[in-house]
């Protein structure tokens, strides 16, 4: 009895740290995303980069951080920021994002995910 009621307590114990650190790890991705909207580039790059070091919300993370750089550079002209979020985006696992972050990332991200299986297609020629 006593070792099924510390088994019971250590199991509470444990559901309610990973489910607060679960809830947390999306809080600073939603901090990033907040302060981006709120065009507080700076912050939303701190956050994001907060953000990066969950693996489940890298990527979508790494979206914010770069769309901030950009935002950044047109403010600023730094071809830092310029260069940072190309990188950025270049280390973004595209099959990892949803729509939401895949449309943010890049509009065109999104048509080329959708239009993918006609790079493959056979062309069309021409008919003179």
């Amino acid at each position: 009895m006593a070792l099924a009621l510390r088994i019971s307590a250590l199991s509470a114990a444990l559901l309610v740290l990973f489910g607060s650190s679960a809830a947390a790890q999306r809080a600073d991705l939603a901090e990033a995303r907040t302060l981006y909207n709120k065009r507080q580039f700076d912050g939303a790059i701190e956050a994001a980069k907060a953000a990066q070091k969950i693996p489940d919300t890298a990527d979508a993370a790494t979206v914010v951080l770069a769309r901030a750089h950009l935002e950044r550079y047109r403010e600023r002209a730094n071809p830092d920021d310029l260069s940072a979020a190309r990188i950025a985006l270049g280390t973004v696992r595209v099959s990892a994002l949803d729509s939401r972050d895949l449309g943010l990332a890049c509009p065109d991200l999104l048509a080329k995910r959708e239009l993918r299986h006609l790079s493959t297609a056979p062309q069309m020629k021409q008919v003179a």
